[in-house]
């Protein structure tokens, strides 16, 4: 689910508009490189706007410095109250410093009736909340990946019981930034091809805090080349890489190597990650034994 407005500019003698009023004095911005943002960059159409006070889902800007047409924002469902104004406040910059029309959803609107219905939209997005909680809670859906703005973020039976209860949206908003502002390593999975077919492959590096998944999954919207179909991998890797010796020390199957790790050094992340602490050298050495 989303919430999706479009301001076309209206007039003869189109203006562009500036970064700067799209972003105000407080939003930072990004852009995907394929699983995880890159902070301060912006795609050649569209970049991810964020408050790094409290880091959400963000919301998508179709925009470019060139662009005298209209702009495009997309907010994802559920995300927190702060954000959703955060986003309510970037629309209503865009929409005065143009002379424009409006599209919320498809439907025309004005700025002020837009402006006027937060508090509902706030509401509809505790509802959706509580509804995604009562889907993982009832077995309806399995663990439920959220696009969020550094990295997706898995919710299964345990952060459904954490938000299904609540009255508001701030343990939501407080879990999604505290996941986000870890100083830690997200693992990205590289996929490769050899005589057995494809394989996914993850890095793991002496003495770096890592996130990796405790569930390795091909991330939505990777392809197989030859087919065009969503791409399936015949078994997973591990790569350890040693910093203090510059070179990597080996491979082995991704589950031998779930198996390996101290259990001291491991916690839950999310539902369907683990978080690692930095593994010295000594300890990441005993891994390939």
């Amino acid at each position: 689910m989303s919430l999706d407005v479009c301001i076309t500019q209206k007039g003869l003698f189109k203006k562009g508009i500036p970064l700067e009023v799209i972003l105000g004095n407080e939003l930072s911005y990004g852009n995907f490189d394929g699983l995880c943002l890159e902070c301060g960059q912006l795609g050649e159409t569209e970049f991810l706007a964020y408050h790094p006070a409290h880091i959400g889902r963000g919301f998508s800007i179709q925009w470019n410095v060139n662009e005298t047409k209209s702009v495009t924002l997309r907010l994802l469902t559920p995300t927190s109250k702060e954000e959703l104004r955060d986003f309510y406040q970037c629309v209503a910059r865009i929409s005065s410093y143009w002379k424009c029309s409006m599209e919320v959803d498809g439907a025309p609107t004005t700025q002020k009736a837009f402006l006027s219905n937060f508090e509902d939209m706030a509401d509809f997005n505790l509802r959706a909340l509580k509804e995604m909680c009562r889907q993982i809670l009832s077995g309806e859906s399995s663990n439920l990946s959220l696009y969020a703005v550094m990295f997706p973020l898995v919710l299964g039976k345990k952060e459904a019981e954490r938000f299904a209860e609540s009255s508001d949206l701030d343990d939501f908003r407080d879990y999604m930034h505290e996941k986000q502002s870890i100083d830690a390593y997200y693992a990205r999975p590289q996929f490769y091809r050899d005589g057995q077919g494809y394989f996914g492959a993850l890095c793991l590096s002496e003495d770096v805090r890592t996130i990796l998944p405790s569930i390795p999954r091909v991330p939505f919207g990777i392809q197989d080349t030859d087919t065009g179909k969503a791409l399936e991998v015949g078994r997973w890797e591990a790569y350890l890489y040693s910093g203090s010796q510059n070179k990597g020390l080996g491979t082995m199957p991704y589950e031998e190597l779930l198996k390996r790790l101290p259990q001291d050094k491991v916690s839950e992340f999310d539902a369907e990650h683990i978080l690692i602490e930095n593994l010295k050298p000594d300890e990441f050495e005993k891994l390939i034994l």
